[in-house]
């Protein structure tokens, strides 16, 4: 099941805005994106200053301080949508894309990656030109905090040696990390998506709609089916469809050459 991916942003007259220049659309998003990366780094960084400060006694200042961090993380998971919607341009319109994605250089590693993945992605579940725009239907709080993911990724990851990203990837592309569990019209269940029968094989006696049990069971297919040998092969088991696993491995390949990105998927299509 397919967290519901999305669009570019179109230009008045109602056509994909196309690139007009380095003063146009290819100059604009050139200029937008080669900064916004490290913008949110210092967003983030904001954001953990914040939280990290120990809480007043006084009731007024721990208002102040909770208002605060509430103030620091909207900012930030709003500075990691409105990047969404630029990249999503650049995936909805190639053209656009291939002018835009050289001009970034090392200043977006992964960027090139992730267009590429979410180009497969609305191929592999057929996602109507008009939906391939960004989508805030889920709130975020409804998916575990990315941290906590992160450690059941690495720690599956770790003991079944599967590379943590595989199944990060697999996590945002099956359920937007588990905000949209299922069951699927084939009867598929949980975070990862699994049918009840090959839970039974992979599952290790745990819970289907459980994260941290579902990633490792994620883990133990992808070791079963092949993988870390060919991960192709055994994200082809997974689903078998080569626009799937090609938006798999293009997010894996993002996450892999830049683990912000997992941050930002986490914060895609979501709202709050």
């Amino acid at each position: 099941m397919l967290v519901l991916l999305v669009t570019a942003l179109w230009s008045a007259g109602g056509s994909p805005a196309r690139a007009a220049g380095p003063g146009g659309t290819a100059g604009s998003l050139t200029s937008q994106l080669s900064g916004s990366r490290s913008g949110l780094l210092q967003l983030q960084a904001r954001a953990d200053q914040v939280a990290a400060t120990a809480s007043p006694v006084a009731p007024l200042d721990a208002a102040r301080r909770q208002m605060q961090i509430g103030e620091a993380g909207i900012r930030y998971r709003d500075a990691i949508r409105s990047e969404q919607a630029a990249v999503y341009r650049l995936a909805v319109d190639q053209s656009l894309g291939d002018q835009v994605l050289p001009r970034l250089g090392s200043s977006q590693p992964g960027l090139g990656e992730a267009v590429t993945a979410i180009r497969s992605q609305w191929v592999a579940y057929g996602t109507p030109s008009l939906q391939r725009r960004p989508n805030q239907g889920h709130r975020f709080l409804q998916s575990e905090p990315v941290a906590a993911l992160l450690s059941y990724y690495r720690a599956a990851g770790g003991q079944l040696g599967i590379d943590w990203t595989y199944l990060g990837a697999i996590n945002y592309v099956e359920t937007d990390f588990g905000r949209n569990n299922g069951p699927s019209a084939a009867g598929a269940q949980g975070p990862m998506q699994f049918l009840p029968t090959t839970w039974d094989q992979v599952g290790g006696g745990g819970d289907i709609m459980s994260a941290r049990d579902a990633i490792f069971g994620a883990a133990r297919f992808l070791r079963q089916s092949g993988a870390p040998e060919s991960y192709q092969r055994a994200l082809f088991a997974y689903n078998n469809d080569q626009d799937y696993v090609d938006a798999v491995a293009g997010f894996a390949a993002a996450l892999r050459a830049d683990p912000l990105w997992l941050t930002r998927l986490y914060y895609w299509n979501t709202y709050g």
